[in-house]
Parts: C-alpha cells; sequence; structure tokens
C-alpha cells in the first residue's frame, strides 16, 4: 500500500523534531543497543543468553508493553530466522514466526530487526503509521503491513532540509532509520496537542507513549481502506 498522498507535504513543512533533556539519553541507549546487537546478536552463533537479552533492550524502550518469557521456548525458529536474513529480507510469516519469540508484539519486533540489521528493517509504531498511511494501529497491526512498509519507506526521499534537521538531531545513522525518524516525528507533531510541543522529546515519547498519543481512530482518513 503505497503512503498517503499527503506525505510529501506534510514532510516538507517545518513540524518540530522533539528534543528535551532526555534526548540525549536516547540517542545514547540506542548506540549501544546498535553495539550490543552488533557484536552479539548479528553474528553466527547466536546463543539464547544474547537473544534473550536483545528482546529485554527492545522492551526497556516499551514500558506499557508487558515482556511474558515463556516467549523465548521459539529461541530456535529465531535464531533460524536470523540467518535467513544474510540472503534476504524476511517475509511477514518469517515476521510472524520471529514475533513469536520477541513477546508477540509488532512493535518490538520492528525494533529488534532494525537493531539487527538497521539498513534492512525500519522501526514501525503508532506514529510512523500515523504519519505514514493515516491508519491506526488496529488497521496496522499485521506483519503483511509491516512488509508493505518496507518498501515503500525505500522508495521514500526526504528533501535536503528535513535530512539536515535529521542529521541534526540524531547524527550519522542509516536511510532507513533518517527515514523512519522523521516519519516517526511528524506523526509525533500530528498527534500532539499545541500546548506539549515544547515539552516533548522522542526519548520522551520512547519511555512514556501513553501521556502523548491520542485515540488514532478519530484521524484516519476515511478515504483510504483499511487493511
Amino acid at each position: 500500500m503505497p503512503f498517503h498522498p499527503t506525505l510529501g507535504a506534510r514532510l516538507a513543512q517545518d513540524f518540530p523534531i522533539r528534543q528535551g533533556q532526555r534526548h540525549a539519553h536516547y540517542l545514547a541507549t540506542y548506540k549501544l543497543f546498535l553495539r550490543f546487537f552488533k557484536e552479539r546478536i548479528a553474528v553466527n552463533n547466536l546463543q539464547p543468553d544474547d537473544a534473550k537479552t536483545g528482546v529485554v533492550l527492545v522492551y526497556s524502550w516499551m514500558t506499557q508493553a508487558e515482556l511474558q518469557p515463556t516467549c523465548w521456548k521459539h529461541f530456535a525458529s529465531a535464531k533460524k530466522l536470523l540467518r535467513q536474513d544474510k540472503t534476504r529480507r524476511l517475509t511477514a510469516s518469517e515476521v510472524d514466526a520471529l514475533r513469536a519469540f520477541v513477546g508477540g508484539s509488532l512493535i518490538a519486533t520492528s525494533k529488534y530487526l532494525h537493531l539487527f540489521n538497521p539498513s534492512r528493517y525500519a522501526m514501525w509504531d503508532t506514529n510512523v503509521a500515523r504519519a505514514a498511511y493515516r491508519y491506526s494501529w488496529q488497521q496496522c497491526n499485521q506483519s503483511e503491513r509491516y512488509i508493505e512498509y518496507l518498501d515503500d519507506i525505500n522508495d521514500l526521499h526526504l528533501h535536503a532540509a528535513l535530512r539536515e534537521r535529521i542529521r541534526q538531531a540524531i547524527g550519522k545513522s542509516s536511510a532507513v532509520r533518517c527515514k523512519e525518524f522523521a516519519l516517526f516525528q511528524l506523526g509525533l507533531a500530528e498527534s500532539t496537542p499545541p500546548s506539549y510541543v515544547s515539552e516533548l522529546s522522542i526519548a520522551d515519547y520512547a519511555l512514556a507513549p501513553e501521556k502523548y498519543t491520542e485515540d488514532l481512530d478519530v484521524e484516519d482518513d476515511p478515504g483510504v481502506s483499511g487493511c
């Protein structure tokens, strides 16, 4: 499903990039997580404890999500799927299979995959879904939609001024990360009451999303069909 036809014009607007006191902490955590995944997860002989630790790190960004350790019984299939990524991107059914190991959450699975391979997979959440498709999370909580999003984001081009704003906010990152960050910020800006604009940051959202995210259903575009 292509991005919403208004996305280009909305990205061209001077929407705020949220930066607060916790922004530096979030970025430092992201870099630490990337390094851990590169050194301990994206390896041939992936160990169960390392794979599980990666899941715990992802859930540390998702304070409203509960992780049930019973999901870790799916380690063997998760290891096989992550090895498969060396030759090609995972399919929707394979994302679903990995999702069983990452606590059942598509959001968490997208973060896990991004940290595992930041040039191939983008993170996915309600704000990205809102900005990119004008869909509610209920409409987009399907692995098929996530795979379509990965195709769509590869074809997305950010204008030079926005790329520079993103670079200043997050430093050097993969193209996929920069595009996802732009979509996230746009979605956050479009779902945030004006009174919060001067206070919010990407870190604040990651740690307390319930403070800022409204019910997406009230802003769905009726002209866009659901999943």
